[in-house]
């Protein structure tokens, strides 16, 4: 019995082995002049720095974007039957996020409509008509070019789509001016073109199919 109980002491004694640690830092990394401790960029921290930089770029106030229309993470490509379309470049736009606004001269719908007629090769088509909350019948003129207060309008470049918009246009008031926002539908992945439905559909004689689409 005593046998036993000395065999169980010494076990419950015997030292154990220690865990395998993974190093934090070197000893090279101590500074022990300064009793500091300095520690060099590895891969997470350049990550955060690079989620850093896109969240200062995102968190840009809306009134500055929609006043210099410095969207990021777009580029105007050309695409084949259709002329120009705009795509993401290297960052998802996540659902419910601004990606930039249909931008022009704000007019009402009946001098916006005398303006279209007059507009030669289709021009006509960059124009963009709202009801306001009040019930006033308005336009975005993204046609008349240049606006005189930009060079560069994306929203003007974007094209339709009725089946795959992943663009919803949304009118919001923004330092007392009405501005028809172009927000994500859903997550729109990088090199992802841009899309939007226009509200027009085909007449019973008209063929054009790219409304269709």
């Amino acid at each position: 019995m005593a046998e036993k109980f000395i065999n169980k002491e010494k076990r419950r004694l015997k030292p154990k082995k220690p865990l395998d640690r993974i190093p934090i830092i070197d000893q090279k990394d101590v500074d022990r002049e300064n009793y500091g401790v300095k520690i060099e960029l590895n891969l997470v921290q350049r990550k955060m720095m690079e989620i850093l930089a896109i969240t200062k770029n995102a968190e840009i106030k809306l009134e500055d974007l929609l006043e210099t229309q410095k969207w990021s993470n777009l580029d105007i490509i050309a695409v084949p039957e259709k002329g120009e379309g705009v795509f993401t470049r290297d960052r998802t736009f996540k659902k419910g996020q601004v990606v930039c606004d249909y931008h022009g001269i704000h007019r009402n719908k009946k001098a916006a409509e005398t303006i279209a007629k007059e507009m030669e090769g289709g021009a006509g088509n960059y124009m963009f008509y709202y009801r306001t909350p009040k019930g006033e019948s308005k336009c975005v003129d993204a046609a008349t070019y240049p606006c005189g207060c930009h060079d560069m309008r994306y929203g003007r470049w974007i094209n339709h789509s009725c089946k795959k918009d992943n663009l919803t246009p949304t009118l919001q008031m923004v330092d007392g001016k009405n501005h028809i926002l172009l927000i994500a539908k859903v997550d729109i992945p990088p090199n992802t073109e841009l899309l939007f439905d226009y509200g027009v559909r085909c007449g019973n004689k008209e063929k054009i199919s790219w409304l269709k689409e």
